[in-house]
């Protein structure tokens, strides 16, 4: 069903949510959220649906507005929405701009073009999906033990790589 918002987004059929929750598939261990209050909080938001109204688990910004998150996946994964939770008031975010495949994914090379950017509209709950996430498939690689000589440096720095 719309959503009577100005934006893309339909309330979250709950029947359905086990085929979005990615979190499973979030390598944790890596994962980077820069200009966060609280070190390490930034990984606690990404969590199961059962405790996505768990308010004692958020990431707030530290010294600028903006949070920075570099989410790699043990996998490839196909994103075909995205649900964030805030408060109502000037804390809760605006916009999110996704990239997908940046080898290295920090504030210098973030305020380039993203390759999607979505408003957002104030939603406490998680009853809104932004379903217009472009539905491409990002390509990540896990390795155990990885090797630099195994890699062709200069190929992986020539394309246009952006997280989604």
């Amino acid at each position: 069903m719309q959503h009577s918002c100005s934006h893309t987004c339909q309330h979250v059929d709950e029947t359905n949510v086990g085929q979005w929750n990615l979190y499973t598939k979030i390598d944790k261990y890596n994962l980077q959220c820069y200009n966060e209050k609280h070190d390490d909080s930034g990984k606690d938001v990404f969590r199961a649906w059962e405790e996505q109204l768990d308010q004692s688990k958020v990431v707030e910004s530290d010294d600028e507005q903006e949070l920075l998150f570099s989410i790699p996946f043990n996998g490839a994964v196909k994103i075909t929405g995205l649900c964030v939770i805030g408060e109502n008031g000037p804390s809760h975010p605006n916009t999110v701009k996704l990239w997908s495949n940046l080898p290295e994914l920090r504030f210098d090379n973030a305020h380039g073009k993203a390759h999607q950017e979505i408003s957002l509209t104030y939603d406490p709950f998680g009853t809104l999906a932004y379903q217009e996430v472009k539905s491409e498939v990002v390509i990540t690689t896990y390795e155990a033990r990885p090797q630099l000589k195994d890699h062709k440096v200069d190929d992986f720095l020539t394309g246009n790589r952006e997280i989604q």
